[in-house]
């Protein structure tokens, strides 16, 4: 089953220290799954109409699965499922609670590499996931708390040029957005700048 093969994937060699699943919605059809750690550029996409096939290309982060037999090399997996190994896992430390809710598995991911652990995705592992079930509930908030992720992992990893960079892509695409927005989503989009703002001084 599934769960056999991404612990057999742990043993391809010592280094490899997490593997993940495809993921797949209920309706059998695939999610994203293996991931480029992020950079500031990929921010302004969210603000932008785009196409789907941009959004899924390597441009935003997407790693292609190739023919679905094959383990592929990835940086970060989502965080819905991953098998990790122990020795891995000590070596990076636990995930991070200050993220709450989102990031915290690529903040973990980039530790694991920045210790020399290798991750994997096994395609021919699959689970079911069904996704934004519980964040689709508070929508605002969620929101909210995933651009404060993603300014915590700037502020941890980016140096200096890329966090004003992202600080001022964030404000662009943050003030393109107010134009159509109602009165809670605007301070809600100072708030969000006001946060990269304070990352670029990390």
């Amino acid at each position: 089953g599934s769960l056999a093969t991404l612990h057999d994937g742990l043993q391809i060699a010592e280094h490899i220290g997490m593997t993940a699943p495809l993921l797949l919605n209920s309706d059998g059809s695939q999610q994203s799954a293996g991931y480029s750690f992020p950079q500031p550029a990929s921010l302004l996409l969210d603000f932008l109409p785009t196409p789907a096939r941009l959004l899924e290309s390597p441009l935003n982060g997407r790693i292609p699965t190739g023919d679905g037999t094959q383990p592929i090399r990835i940086d970060y997996p989502l965080g819905a499922a991953m098998c990790v190994r122990r020795t891995a896992a000590d070596d990076a430390g636990p995930l991070d609670e200050g993220y709450g809710m989102y990031s915290e598995e690529i903040d973990w991911a980039r530790r694991f590499a920045e210790r020399g652990w290798t991750i994997l995705l096994m395609p021919n592992a699959r689970i079911i996931h069904h996704g934004g079930r519980s964040t689709a509930q508070r929508p605002d908030a969620m929101r909210e708390a995933l651009w404060a992720s993603r300014a915590r992992y700037g502020g941890r990893w980016w140096g200096a040029r890329q966090r004003r960079l992202a600080a001022t892509l964030v404000s662009f695409g943050t003030r393109l957005d107010d134009r159509h927005a109602d009165e809670r989503r605007r301070a809600a989009n100072s708030r969000i700048r006001e946060t990269f703002r304070e990352a670029t001084r990390a």
